[in-house]
């Protein structure tokens, strides 16, 4: 008699629709979104100068003509703030994405597998994170140089052993599930198994776990820039930016470095809450 794999699995993703709050949640899930996606593709766009373009005031304070004043080099922080947010917002969604990309199915088939190979993996995962975050960014960094696209690189070495770990750790809870002991009962492949009945119960925990990694993302994007080994000058860098006017702050020339500051607060905070949104949206991504 055929096993009803269905009947004893979870519901997928927590059925959203059938949430009362659901409505609530999508739309400040989709507020958080389009506030992101605003920041990168049309600030740049809407820079009242440019991001590199040298003007006749140097160090000017926040004035109508230049609401975030000018910086040391001549040019409009303000434009330059706008226009970072594709630099900086963009390395820490790249970075995400591939680093989700390989952690999901990495994590699924280390948790659902065991074995010699498993287990050299698993060693090797505990290497790397053995080094803090930073101090392993800045040896890649260091290696192959400073830019954007390397800064990406450091960002995915060190943030996909971060999604593989809390993946497997899904994957192994739900290996002892009885849908699961079902499922391999009723002679379903691995394969069939892992795509329909293990990924869409760990997608939701990948997600909550990719908004924190953009947020981390964007820190270390911005530390690397600040210390000088990131994206460099001219390139318009909130961390860069927030170097660069830490040497004007004690003559009190504050706003080279609070607005890149706040636009960093903002963003990170941003990534924070639309990982506390999906959360509640998936409660068993928390646990």
């Amino acid at each position: 008699m055929a096993v009803d794999v269905t009947a004893l699995e979870p519901t997928r993703f927590e059925t959203l629709r059938a949430r009362a709050a659901g409505t609530r949640g999508y739309v400040a899930i989709g507020l958080v979104v389009a506030f992101i996606l605003l920041l990168v593709v049309l600030a740049p766009e809407v820079t009242p100068y440019g991001s590199e373009q040298v003007l006749d005031e140097q160090l000017a304070p926040p004035s109508w003509q230049h609401p975030f004043g000018t910086d040391i080099n001549q040019m409009d922080v303000l434009s330059r703030v706008l226009a970072a947010a594709r630099i900086d917002v963009g390395i820490a969604f790249i970075s995400t994405i591939a680093a989700l990309a390989l952690g999901l199915p990495l994590g699924i088939l280390s948790g659902y597998f065991s074995g010699v190979v498993t287990q050299i993996f698993l060693r090797v995962l505990d290497m790397v994170q053995a080094f803090p975050v930073l101090v392993l960014a800045l040896a890649i960094v260091a290696l192959t140089g400073a830019g954007a696209d390397n800064v990406i690189y450091a960002q995915i070495f060190v943030a996909t052993p971060i999604m593989v770990r809390v993946v497997r750790a899904v994957v192994v809870r739900l290996r002892e599930e009885r849908f699961i002991e079902a499922a391999v009962a009723a002679g379903n492949s691995d394969l069939r198994l892992l795509v329909r009945h293990v990924t869409p119960h760990v997608l939701p925990t990948a997600l909550v776990q990719a908004t924190i990694l953009m947020a981390g993302a964007l820190i270390l994007t911005t530390g690397l820039s600040f210390i000088g080994v990131g994206v460099r000058p001219p390139t318009a860098e909130w961390g860069s930016m927030v170097g660069l006017g830490s040497k004007d702050i004690a003559n009190g020339q504050w706003w080279t470095i609070v607005f890149p500051g706040v636009a960093i607060a903002i963003s990170v905070f941003s990534f924070n809450l639309l990982g506390q949104l999906l959360r509640r949206q998936f409660p068993a991504a928390g646990h």
